[in-house]
């Protein structure tokens, strides 16, 4: 009976087969661990191989993956069998929300995976800064833009009250309060811009409070004025403005010339082409005091005058007065000849060198426009010379010259065309005084294409509202008092009023 069963369980044995493998147990301890953000906390890991075999190459790790949160992984080589081996993890608490976290604790081996549990708790942490981002030193003139901000250093919604307070030399000018609503570890920012505050000294009161966590902070900012100067001027066709802080130039400085406003480069300057004579009004923001200046461009008058074998350059300003060093250019086909003006406004050519037909004049200044014209110069007729023997006498004649007193005799009558010829004397006189004294005077000249009108207000009384009309077609027009406006074929020229005694003059460029 016993060889029976004994053949059964050897037959058994060989019938069922008897695999060699590792089976893990793992265990995490303890099963709650707690830290605050910032804090790195450790916990243990036990794993037993309950197997027939060795297990090789287990890996141990955490399973979830948590915001803020970093976990470190273990590797183990061997673990024979029924053998038990510890591994420690830790979690680095970076910036994890508050709350509590289920942790999976995992034993990998190949595909087989061995599992424990243990709950991590995050405290609740209240923390914030404040912050006030500005200019120290602002420029009277310009706004004053700051940032406030408050970063949550927390791991808990934010939720409080903010107050800015701003004071001018201890005053108080403004408050203003907020509610803000900040998520863990975001940050919540206001823009405040107070409009061109005056000179002074300044400060800005950032607070908070959360949870009844109180904080504040200062931010102190002072407003001035430079000590800036600045010239304007025309030259080479641009009207230049230069600023300066004492000899230094000043960029950013506003400039308005027109209708245009521009910034000073980093040599404190503003370049305006010009290409029209007028008058131009300069603005210039000297943080915060409007200067204004008047610039007067103009274009010299070239008159070229032709005098038996000379070609004489006549320039003029506006007004009718020679100018002095500009350069005349003379073009004809013999080529380009130069000169000078002299104090007469002068500079002489002889035709000769120059030669004739059609000439071109160009005057030129630093200190002008511009200016050109043209004139056509026919050559001299050639005159046939012819020799002849003349015989010539020579008369000479003696004139005697005698002084002749009148003398009015007792007895005669005097001569009626005489008294006549003194009383249109007395009363031309009366007239011409009366027309110097309460009348205006329209004087008009011409000097080749420029026409120039001269208005002369009386002596004893101003002249309103004056309006004078020109028939004529023209390329420029201006003058130096009132406003003119061409119409078609027509200037006119209006002045308001001119005081007793007064000139103006306008100037036209015929076409």
């Amino acid at each position: 009976m016993k060889k029976v069963i004994m053949v059964i369980v050897l037959f058994a044995t060989i019938l069922i087969p008897v695999y060699a493998q590792p089976v893990l147990i793992i265990e995490a301890t303890p099963k709650e661990i707690e830290g605050k953000p910032g804090d790195s906390v450790t916990f243990n890991v036990t794993i037993t191989n309950v197997g027939n075999s060795t297990a090789e190459n287990v890996t141990v790790f955490v399973f979830n993956k948590i915001k803020g949160i970093l976990f470190t992984q273990g590797f183990i080589r061997s673990i024979p069998p029924n053998t038990t081996t510890n591994i420690t993890l830790k979690a680095y608490l970076i910036k994890p929300e508050a709350g509590v976290y289920k942790l999976t604790v995992v034993g990998k081996l190949g595909n087989y995976i061995a599992e424990d549990y243990l709950k991590l708790k995050v405290k609740s942490v209240i923390n914030y800064t404040l912050r006030i981002q500005g200019p120290v030193m602002v420029i009277y003139g310009r706004n004053v833009s700051m940032i406030v901000s408050i970063n949550s250093n927390s791991n808990v919604l934010l939720y409080g009250n903010a107050k800015i307070v701003i004071l001018k030399d201890g005053q108080v000018l403004k408050e203003v309060n907020y509610r803000p609503m900040i998520k863990p570890w975001e940050a919540w920012s206001e823009n405040i811009i107070i409009p061109r505050p005056e000179i002074g000294n300044y400060s800005v009161i950032f607070s908070a409070n959360f949870y009844n966590r109180i904080k504040n902070t200062t931010f102190n900012f002072t407003v001035f004025r430079r000590p800036l100067t600045y010239e304007a001027y025309f030259e080479n066709g641009e009207i230049i403005v230069k600023v300066t802080q004492k000899g230094t130039p000043v960029k950013n400085i506003e400039v308005t010339i027109g209708n245009t406003t521009m910034y000073t480069d980093e040599n404190g300057v503003v370049m305006y082409p010009v290409n029209s004579p007028g008058t131009y009004l300069i603005r210039v923001n000297l943080d915060g005091v409007i200067s204004e200046k008047l610039i007067t461009v103009e274009r010299p008058i070239v008159v070229p005058i032709v005098k038996n074998s000379s070609l004489k350059i006549k320039v003029l300003d506006s007004t009718g007065k020679p100018i002095k060093g500009i350069t005349v250019e003379v073009t004809s086909e013999r080529g380009t000849f130069y000169g000078v003006t002299n104090e007469e406004g002068i500079c002489e050519f002889n035709l000769s060198e120059v030669g004739y037909g059609k000439i071109k004049v160009e005057a030129n200044s630093i200190k002008y426009l511009p200016s050109a014209t043209s004139i056509t110069i026919k050559p001299p007729l050639k005159q046939e010379v012819e020799t002849s023997t003349t015989t010539t006498t020579t008369t000479t004649t003696i004139f005697k010259t005698e002084t002749v007193t009148p003398v009015i005799k007792e007895g005669k009558k005097i001569d009626k065309g005489l008294i006549g010829l003194i009383i249109v004397f007395i009363i031309t006189l009366g007239i011409s005084s009366y027309l110097a004294f309460f009348r205006p005077i329209v004087v008009e000249d011409k000097i080749g294409r420029y026409y120039f009108i001269k208005i002369k207000a009386p002596r004893l009384a101003s002249l309103k509202e004056f309006k004078y009309e020109k028939l004529a077609t023209v390329e420029e027009a201006w003058a130096e008092k009132g406003t003119v406006r061409v119409e078609g074929n027509i200037v006119i020229w209006q002045i308001d009023k001119l005081e007793p005694g007064g000139e103006a003059t306008l100037h036209l460029i015929l076409a």
